[in-house]
């Protein structure tokens, strides 16, 4: 998610002026292979017009049948029924009519393109936009057990001239690109993700999180009281509210499932064949276990809303429009107020003087309200609720101004605070285009708010990936159900072919069990049994580990795994680390190295700077031996003798014999993945001299030397 996604994702239209049902069908319908062909990771949305209710297909031509039938029903009445053709066709036509309705009706409720034909018409982008009603959303297919979860019908709503609509959080916007206002907001050059074309197109709600490096330095946040509401109108509050559908609802998607028309189909069956007992009893508790299931995933939604929702709402700073009119100021706000291009500061809270603090009020007061690029300070957070990181992260103001760059939210993640994160220690800046915080925080700008933040965008997958297929469409289970097709299916043929050779057996009930032999493949205990340890094991890793399962298919495929593979031993582990020695390079006998030194051992200065001073650590804020960051980083600084007192500080225990006591860092540019090295600017004690130290990866470094 942090990579560039706009271009990826403009959503292709094709002109479907004059297009019937079935030709939506065959186009819609092969969506999955047109979409790796032209729009990649794209949504492919589809202007639609629900149609009245006479006149959709699954009413008007089965209406029309009907009273067909009616007609010559009382007609052979009439004339006593004297054509026999008539009622013959009559009573083989209205059972293929039936079945047909039936047939059409379930097709609506499992394939969204079906009820999209039958209930939409299709229209084209150039079409007027006041017809629109409804749109047809497809997002992308990541995961093959995900094609019937990812596209939906959702309904437009109109702000003035521009079409919006919402699919799984997710908004787009259909406007003139010229004057659309989630662009005209930033009055800025723009780049190529902010690419615009003539018309009218959809495109995904755009943020302010891929502009010109430039653009976040000269910045100065909503001066205008017109702006701010604008950005207001078109972001919406800051807020990630997760819809809870009702319980009948969630009942009816369960009900509709083919297996479970599957076994309703079973116990008809057995009623017929008067085990009407035993099939009311199975019919009951199969209705009892679908209930099961739909209040086990209404509790999932509603813990997972449960950590969005909070008693009380953090107050923050942001600069705005004050009064007198004209004049900016920073102004308290909630965090739900918070929209993007605000420049907002950001404090860790701390707990008044004899009073405790709960740890879970600590969180939640600390938590990083929106993604927000640093401006001005720097901070320490822990991203361990996002990445699973345990080590705490130093990050430091935006440094990088050039003018021919964009933001990048992988490359300069070391200046971005995402939303989700908590506050550890803050550090004031000296950023001189804004007066100085009440609260003495971290001045950042805005990026993203709601569900397009980090913590939002995992918030908004726990939430939509609830209707995954649960355990029984597997690949093995498939597998089983074949297999004993094969020997229903040989001994329906045994039981038929002895059946019907003897001329006293009833044919009726012969049928009958030729059917239940076919039918007893899927006994109804299998999917409850199979859906009953998937849905037990969900409950159970919420309950006992705290942990959600976006995906619960892939619980059974888990059962398969052998060995387990992990690249975080810290986690597993120990975060603890010890400096066993330094190899020096060998200056005097060409390009090798020198003995392994011991940490204890003196030596010479260069290599004692790069291992005190080049670093990303940073004092915890309870005192100066709380030192968090990188357990490698630590160790080394450990055996060097120096310590932090600042966190652009260094001090020596001991006096040394060059005299080198205290280290000022002057400027640090952090490691960065492209460049693969990170480099600080430093003074030693009270000299002028400014010293460059670089570490990085061997092929960087003696690049650099070369």
């Amino acid at each position: 998610r942090n990579r560039r996604r706009l271009p990826k994702e403009r959503l292709a239209m094709e002109d479907m002026d004059g297009m019937d049902s079935k030709s939506l069908l065959q186009d819609v319908g092969n969506h999955p292979e047109n979409l790796s062909l032209n729009t990649a990771d794209g949504y492919i949305l589809v202007p639609l017009r629900e149609r009245q209710m006479f006149l959709r297909l699954d009413v008007w031509p089965f209406l029309v049948c009907y009273l067909l039938l009616m007609v010559l029903d009382f007609s052979n009445d009439a004339l006593d029924g004297s054509f026999t053709i008539v009622v013959v066709l009559s009573q083989i036509f209205f059972p293929l009519v039936l079945l047909s309705h039936v047939v059409l009706f379930l097709l609506c409720q499992w394939d969204i393109f079906w009820r999209a034909a039958v209930g939409y018409q299709r229209l084209s982008m150039e079409s007027a936009k006041s017809q629109w009603t409804h749109c047809l959303v497809e997002a992308p297919h990541i995961d093959k057990h995900h094609a019937a979860h990812d596209a939906g019908i959702v309904q437009i709503q109109r702000q003035n001239d521009i079409v919006i609509c919402r699919f799984q959080d997710v908004i787009f916007r259909c406007a003139n690109q010229e004057t659309d206002a989630d662009i005209t907001l930033w009055d800025v050059e723009r780049g190529a993700d902010h690419s615009v074309h003539d018309g009218y197109s959809f495109h995904r709600l755009r943020y302010p999180a891929h502009l010109s490096l430039s653009f976040y330095r000269l910045w100065t946040g909503h001066t205008s009281l017109q702006n701010l509401v604008e950005a207001q109108q078109v972001y919406g509050n800051n807020v990630t509210p997760i819809r809870l559908p009702p319980f009948l609802e969630m009942l009816q998607e369960q009900l509709v499932a083919p297996f479970f028309l599957f076994q309703v189909l079973c116990v008809l069956l057995w009623c017929l064949d008067e085990y009407w007992y035993y099939a009311v009893f199975t019919f009951f508790a199969l209705l009892m276990f679908e209930s099961t299931v739909a209040y086990n995933r209404l509790k999932s939604l509603e813990r997972l809303r449960s950590h969005t929702m909070h008693g009380h709402e953090k107050m923050i700073y942001a600069y705005r429009p004050a009064f007198p009119p004209g004049t900016t100021d920073w102004v308290r706000i909630g965090t739900s107020e918070i929209v993007p291009g605000d420049i907002i500061s950001c404090k860790e809270a701390t707990a008044r003087k004899g009073r405790n603090m709960a740890h879970h009020q600590k969180q939640h007061l600390n938590r990083v309200p929106a993604d927000i690029l640093i401006l001005s300070g720097d901070v320490v957070v822990d991203e361990a609720l996002l990445t699973g990181e345990s080590v705490p992260q130093l990050k430091t103001s935006l440094e990088d101004t050039s003018t021919d760059r964009n933001l990048d939210l992988q490359e300069h993640k070391q200046s971005i605070c995402f939303g989700g994160t908590n506050l550890l220690v803050t550090h004031e800046g000296d950023d001189t285009r804004f007066p100085a915080a009440p609260d003495r925080g971290v001045i950042g700008v805005v990026l993203r708010t709601g569900f397009e933040t980090a913590q939002g965008s995992l918030l908004r997958t726990m939430a939509h990936t609830q209707k995954s297929v649960d355990g029984i469409h597997t690949r093995d289970t498939y597998i089983f159900i074949l297999l004993l097709l094969l020997c229903a299916i040989f001994s329906a043929y045994v039981v038929w072919e002895e059946g019907w050779a003897d001329e006293s057996r009833n044919r009726f009930r012969l049928i009958l069990h030729v059917i239940m032999i076919i039918t007893s493949v899927v006994p109804p205990e299998l999917p409850m049994e199979l859906s009953l340890a998937v849905t037990n094991s969900v409950t159970d890793l919420m309950k006992r580990c705290q942990v959600y399962c976006t995906e619960i298919f892939r619980i059974p495929i888990a059962g398969q795994v052998n060995v387990c593979c992990f690249d975080k031993t810290g986690t597993l582990t120990s975060d603890e680390m010890q400096l066993k020695g330094v190899r020096l390079v060998d200056t005097e006998n060409g390009n090798g190295f020198v003995e392994v030194m011991k940490p204890d051992e003196s030596l010479p200065l260069e290599p004692t700077l790069i291992m005190a001073a080049c670093h990303a650590l940073a004092l915890g804020g309870n005192g100066s031996d709380n030192v968090i960051g990188d357990p490698l980083e630590k160790a080394i600084m450990s055996t060097t003798g120096y310590r932090l007192v600042q966190n652009n500080e260094l001090q020596r225990g001991t006096a040394s014999e060059d005299g080198a006591s205290k280290i000022q860092i002057v400027q640090r540019l952090n490691f960065t993945s492209r460049l693969k090295r990170m480099s600080v600017l430093a003074k030693v004690d009270s000299d002028d001299t400014i010293w460059a130290l670089t570490k990085g990866t061997l092929n960087t470094v003696y690049a650099i030397d070369k």
